[in-house]
């Protein structure tokens, strides 16, 4: 299997990819591919986030949106495989693990793809705040669009249990999300300051929340 013959499953023919990985059938070159392609791809989107920090926070962005992802996802996988196991799911965490990879492929190239936009946003608009809410904006939009490929990915290869495992999979996914969100506040700065002296960490402190709101009041006043 080529590389990107596991990206033409994902995206054009999911049931093929959820049967292989249902009977294990080339589950393991399926990760790596998959890891090749999504390292890439986040690593590029990280070098388009990091374009208002300069040079500098362009290549941190790309070394830390991979690791972002790839921290967590791997933090989530003992979690999810065993909320799959207890709903039903007759998978090897190797099974698991080949199923989020496919929700990590959807999530880094729909962000890959949006990054164009988001660079023509700074360069026709150059404002700061709008392209912090833009980029987060097209994280969680990537991000949700991959949960729901993972969702249909359980439920093709666990079929049965439909109520406990979609209970079980939502819980998972909030926590997911929190583990997320919480992961990249402490790795911030992602996109960097263009007034402030680049920062490979920026520390602990704060709350991402917070700043999500902060941000969206500052747009706010400056557009009035």
């Amino acid at each position: 299997m080529s590389v990107f013959s596991v990206v033409e499953q994902v995206f054009r023919d999911r049931p093929a990819f959820f049967s292989e990985v249902q009977a294990a059938d080339g589950v393991l070159h399926k990760i790596r591919n998959a890891a090749i392609v999504w390292a890439a791809a986040f690593l590029l989107s990280g070098l388009v986030m990091g374009v208002p920090g300069g040079v500098y926070q362009m290549l941190a962005s790309a070394i830390k949106l991979p690791l972002l992802f790839g921290i967590v996802t791997l933090v989530g996988l003992p979690l999810l495989h065993l909320f799959a196991l207890y709903s039903g799911a007759r998978l090897a965490i190797y099974q698991t693990a080949a199923l989020l990879s496919g929700m990590l492929l959807i999530v880094s190239l729909l962000t890959l793809a949006f990054s164009p936009a988001l660079l023509a946003l700074w360069i026709s608009v150059g404002h700061y705040g709008l392209y912090k809410l833009a980029c987060g904006a097209v994280v969680a939009l990537s991000g949700i669009l991959g949960i729901l490929f993972l969702k249909q990915g359980i439920d093709a290869v666990a079929p049965g249990g439909q109520r406990i495992r979609n209970a079980l999979f939502w819980l998972w996914a909030a926590l997911y999300a929190l583990v997320g969100g919480q992961l990249a506040w402490l790795m911030r700065p992602f996109i960097g300051s263009p007034n402030e002296p680049f920062q490979f960490f920026r520390g602990a402190g704060g709350s991402l929340y917070l700043e999500i709101a902060r941000t969206l009041w500052s747009l706010i006043l400056s557009l009035f």
